[in-house]
Order: C-alpha cells, then sequence, then structure tokens
C-alpha cells in the first residue's frame, strides 16, 4: 500500500499481486484479507492505465467483500469508490456517477449519514459533477451534505 501511496504504482502493483496470491494461496480465495489486497492491486492498475486489469480486480474485491461484510463494508465501499475513478478516467461518467453514489449511499446505510466517510463520498460527487461542469447537482450534493461535514468539523 505504501508504494501505491507514493505513486510507485509500478512496484505497487507488482506487490499486490504478490499479496493477493499469498493470501489466497494461504488462506483460499474468499479469505477477509483478500479484499483489501486487491482493491490496492485495483487502484495501482487503473493508474497505470491498466483499465482492463484494475476494473476485474475492483470488481473481485466490491464482490468479495460484499459477500463477507455485506454492500456498507469499508472493503465494498472503498472497491466502489476506486470503480469510480477508474470510471471516471475512462470517460465513463455515468457509470462514474452511479458507482459513487452507490458508495455513499451504502456506506451511509451501515455506518449512519454523519460518518467521515460518507462526507468524503460526497465531496467525490460533487467533484465528479463539477468535472463534467453539472454545477447545479454539484450544489444539490454539497447542500445535503453540508450539516454533517459541519457536524464532523465542530467535534
Amino acid at each position: 500500500a505504501c508504494c501505491w501511496k507514493f505513486g510507485d504504482y509500478q512496484r505497487g502493483a507488482e506487490l499486490a499481486g504478490v499479496l493477493v496470491h499469498a493470501l489466497q494461496g494461504r488462506y483460499g480465495a474468499k479469505h477477509a484479507l483478500v479484499a483489501p489486497a486487491m482493491v490496492v492491486a485495483g487502484l495501482c492498475e487503473t493508474n497505470l492505465g491498466n483499465f482492463m486489469q484494475g476494473e476485474d480486480m475492483l470488481v473481485r474485491a466490491a464482490s468479495l467483500a460484499q459477500g463477507i461484510w455485506g454492500k456498507g463494508h469499508t472493503d465494498a465501499t472503498d472497491a466502489a469508490v476506486g470503480l469510480a475513478a477508474l470510471y471516471e478516467l475512462r470517460g465513463s461518467y455515468e457509470l462514474s456517477e452511479i458507482s459513487s453514489n452507490s458508495s455513499r449511499e451504502d456506506r451511509e446505510a451501515r455506518l449512519g449519514r454523519w460518518h467521515s466517510g460518507s462526507h468524503q463520498d460526497a465531496v467525490n460527487v460533487a467533484l465528479l459533477y463539477l468535472r463534467i461542469e453539472a454545477h447545479e447537482e454539484a450544489e444539490e450534493v454539497l447542500r445535503q451534505s453540508l450539516p454533517g461535514i459541519q457536524s464532523a468539523c465542530s467535534a
């Protein structure tokens, strides 16, 4: 994960791939540790421009995490956020919007509207809208999220 966070996506993809393979070999393909490793691998592949590999890894991570913990779990929503970014980079703005909104709704359903992850999801949706010049939609998302963001910042 450190390689990915510091921009060495090639090394991050290699290490995450090794980790996914090792975890699956030792614990099985449906073990709880596999999903977060797949998310990192998918994000690295996406940042390298390997969209098919990134999408495959993120879809598998989301499916695995949802099967183990449910839709609102952090690993599932992280995979959905990764998919939203991938779809946006590919120019599939509608799919990006669907994935972003799904992540936000699932996280809110599990953790509540006031959770900081829900606020970040709302900001991600608003930024997508701004990038595609849907200013009214961006304003509405932020307006709806503002009380929660203010509450989190004052706590």
